[in-house]
């Protein structure tokens, strides 16, 4: 009842948004069962080593990476919806492939194929919600719709615990097969959802890339990435940090969690105000002031005993939370009001290009800076601040 009331106050009462919170949660139990239990079974269920797992991983990030603007520019063509349907229906074959794979040449090939698939989900997902959700609605639509993604990931994740119970790596298949069925599902309501017929754009303007194209455009999908590194220090950076600065290691499971349960309760709260002008630019400037403070807090985290590193590591998160909220907001906002309807998936793509880079070049960069330590921390203050105060030049620059 709590939840029917709280999607009745955000979201418009209309099919599209029924349709896509659905899909939404969906789609995050899948990826909960995934994040929790992806990198066990491929190391216990497939018998990959640890180190051939990682390195990858990150040859599919690099692939992600690059085919993530021309899958882009193939959605203006054939449409937005119609591209995301595609890449559900990907992502459940290569799960499906990857539970019956016996070494790393396989592993290797499908995981390419997830990836590719799964870095290009997030910007047709927001270019479907550009189509189906009227301009005021699409930020706050967003907004709910991370929200109610955080809900699907604890699920998904507590899904996992009886499997591993099982404790036999052939069960862990189903970690995968799983995941797969969550795609499918996503694909049949999918084909519900009722999207506006768009005008193609001729074909001798789909064969060029616009987006990486749009100097002004680019810097700001820039600036942007470097302000979503707060998905990298959450997942990486904390938890070497707890440990490096003496925290008991329950610290890490409390620090996430509390980040989860404030996204599932601000994000939204974190939107409005999203149709008044300049919201974009005051929001990425916000978050930036909140990720310094972060940054600052985690330096003193090695000043004293573990309690003294438990309370600095818990007043860190909620900051980092509150620069994660802000971000994604303010990059929706200004992702939707700069990218070209006519071009509006490629644009959103191009755009995605900057945290898709700060995930390539996130762990290595959080891994080095927990080296270093407090220096570290304060040295990672000093570059959001930066980025903080390019946002209105790049903001500025697009008119």
């Amino acid at each position: 009842m709590v939840m029917k009331e709280w999607l009745r106050a955000y979201v418009p009462a209309t099919p599209s948004a029924r349709t896509l919170m659905v899909v939404t949660i969906t789609d995050a139990v899948g990826g909960g069962l995934y994040l929790s239990g992806s990198v066990i079974y491929f190391v216990d269920g497939i018998g990959l080593p640890a180190g051939s797992v990682g390195a990858a991983l990150t040859v599919a990030g690099l692939a992600g990476f690059l085919a993530s603007v021309p899958l882009g520019m193939l959605g203006d063509r054939i449409g937005t919806k119609r591209l995301l349907i595609g890449l559900q229906a990907w992502r459940a074959l290569m799960l499906v492939a990857l539970s019956f794979v016996t070494g790393l040449p396989g592993f290797l090939l499908a995981a390419i194929g997830l990836t590719i698939a799964a870095r290009s989900v997030s910007p047709a997902t927001q270019a479907v919600v550009a189509v189906v959700m009227s301009e005021k609605d699409r930020v706050t639509t967003m907004a709910l719709m991370r929200s109610v993604r955080n809900v699907g990931y604890s699920v998904g994740a507590a899904l996992t615990i009886p499997i591993f119970a099982a404790d036999n790596p052939s069960a862990y298949k189903l970690i995968m097969l799983g995941n797969a069925a969550t795609f499918v599902l996503s694909v049949l309501l999918l084909l519900r959802l009722k999207v506006p017929s768009a005008v193609p754009l001729p074909a001798g303007r789909r064969r060029f890339p616009q987006g990486v194209r749009d100097w002004p455009f680019v810097r700001l999908a820039m600036v942007n990435g470097v302000l979503s590194l707060h998905m990298t220090m959450l997942s990486v950076g904390i938890p070497l940090w707890a440990l490096a600065s003496g925290a008991p290691t329950w610290t890490v499971s409390l620090l996430f969690i509390l980040n989860t349960v404030l996204t599932v309760l601000l994000q939204v709260a974190s939107a409005r105000g999203s149709g008044h002008p300049g919201f974009g630019d005051r929001a990425l400037r916000r978050s930036a002031v909140a990720l310094v403070a972060c940054c600052v807090i985690f330096a003193a985290a090695s000043l004293g005993d573990q309690w003294v590193a438990v309370a600095a590591l818990t007043a860190g998160a909620v900051a980092l939370t509150a620069g994660e909220l802000l971000q994604s907001a303010g990059g929706w906002e200004l992702s939707f009001r700069h990218s070209p309807a006519d071009r509006r998936a490629e644009y959103l793509a191009a755009f995605n290009l900057g945290p898709a880079a700060i995930d390539i070049v996130g762990p290595v960069l959080l891994t080095a800076v927990v080296a270093y330590r407090s220096p570290g921390w304060l040295a990672l203050a000093a570059v959001f601040a930066v980025a903080g105060l390019l946002v209105r030049p790049a903001v500025r620059s697009l008119g």
